[in-house]
């Protein structure tokens, strides 16, 4: 691990996205002696100094408050976003999350694997409804849950089908944000 200053450190914005401004409290009093786990960062992509954290963000936080100046820290370099996504929720697979937290989680490992399935299909039009009038309930016979299957077990949460329906939630949650983000511009432009 490399020592990097505090101030060359910038959360990312997807880790927020993702899972919200985290209470530090906890992690204050065990902090101010220092940091055992480094945190995990790339070099920020924005401007030739600094780094972005991918990993360690209430660690980071927590820093800050009790008054660290520097932090241990593994620069990963030439990471594709990909992967720096796949750092990300990997880095926070054993944290406490809500329903809502693990619905986006789930979203983003399903593009990622979707992108790769499609990648590994290529041109191939002949796939595309071959599946079409298989039972999914015969899992021998389809592969047309393993997606949904892959990430339920990247989540732990039960079955493709609860991924499925937590994905549709989140949906709905977003539209309903949408609507309520026209509506209250609507209001404030009157």
């Amino acid at each position: 691990a490399t020592t990097v200053s505090i101030d060359l450190l910038h959360e990312d914005p997807r880790h927020d996205s993702l899972y919200g401004d985290d209470t530090i409290d906890d992690l204050m009093a065990s902090i101010s002696s220092g940091i055992r786990v480094p945190l995990r960062i790339v070099p920020h992509s924005k401007s030739s100094e600094g780094y972005r954290i991918l990993s360690g963000h209430r660690r980071f936080r927590a820093a800050k408050n009790v008054g660290l100046t520097e932090v241990p820290c593994v620069i990963l370099d030439d990471l594709t976003e990909e992967d720096e996504l796949r750092e990300i929720l990997i880095s926070n697979q054993s944290r406490r999350k809500t329903n809502l937290q693990i619905a986006k989680e789930a979203q983003i490992w399903w593009d990622m694997l979707s992108d790769a399935a499609k990648d590994r299909q290529g041109e191939r039009v002949d796939l595309e409804n071959a599946d079409a009038n298989i039972p999914e309930n015969l899992p021998e016979c389809s592969d047309a849950g393993d997606t949904r299957d892959q990430v339920a077990k990247l989540v732990c949460m039960g079955s493709g089908k609860t991924i499925e329906k937590g994905m549709k939630v989140l949906s709905v949650i977003r539209d309903i944000r949408s609507d309520e983000s026209i509506a209250n511009a609507e209001t404030t432009a009157r």
